[in-house]
């Protein structure tokens, strides 16, 4: 009965946009979030991630990798926030958060989650970024 309640309480219809380059993890990062209700969109690189932002009116949240080629996690939240400064930001990562302490910051809108993660903690910690906006 619990996970049924949990599993209700983690629910969403926010939009995510998930940007990581591993293809595995991407998928069952979005396939995770897709279950929980959210509108998932997904790419592989940031330099994919911004042009299909440009063209969405609302992304709530932006779920990625901190380590990706080209462009990493955080160009790509300092260029994404640029625009949408109300978007939360959740950076995910195989590196423990002190190794990528010059790679993210912990601003109000950002958060870290280690990989490898269960589905239901990227729902609690996703759900729980999108309610301090509240």
């Amino acid at each position: 009965m619990t996970e049924v309640v949990d599993h209700i309480r983690l629910r969403g219809n926010e939009t995510v946009l998930v940007v990581e380059d591993d293809p595995g993890v991407r998928a069952i990062t979005t396939l995770t979030l897709a279950k929980y209700g959210y509108h998932v969109l997904e790419a592989s690189d940031g330099p994919t991630a911004l042009l299909m932002s440009a063209d969405r009116e609302t992304i709530d949240l932006l779920v990625s990798d901190v380590v990706m080629p080209e462009m990493g996690g955080r160009r790509l939240a300092d260029a994404l926030l640029s625009s949408r400064p109300q978007c939360r930001v959740l950076f995910m990562s195989g590196y423990n958060e002190e190794m990528l302490a010059d790679r993210t910051a912990s601003g109000p809108t950002e958060a870290f989650i280690q990989k490898p993660f269960t589905p239901v903690t990227l729902a609690r910690k996703v759900r729980e970024i999108l309610d301090r906006r509240a």
